[in-house]
């Protein structure tokens, strides 16, 4: 859901979107592949399971080739990213508990 969303928003502001769609870690390759052909500007990198279990190649890939990229969790940000922009899910645990 939230790749479509991302994708109608990139559209609408008339921005290149490349859904990775990767779901191991050849196809993840594979994708870093085509992304250094594509040139990205910058990349925004959502928080999906294999995006976590596969953060630290993702982070070394985006540091390595100079991309500027934002993520959807923190947790990519204490590992070396360089922002996020998302919920912050322990404040949400605190007003939930309120």
């Amino acid at each position: 859901m939230r790749v479509r969303e991302t994708q109608a928003a990139a559209e609408q502001s008339k921005i290149a979107f490349f859904d990775a769609g990767a779901s191991n870690l050849e196809e993840l390759e594979t994708m870093f592949s085509e992304l250094l052909k594509l040139k990205p500007e910058a990349l925004v990198v959502t928080a999906e399971p294999f995006t976590r279990e596969y953060r630290t190649r993702i982070l070394d890939f985006v540091t390595g080739n100079a991309i500027p990229a934002m993520y959807e969790i923190s947790e990519f940000v204490e590992a070396g990213g360089l922002m996020s922009y998302g919920p912050n899910n322990l404040d949400l645990y605190r007003r939930a508990a309120t």
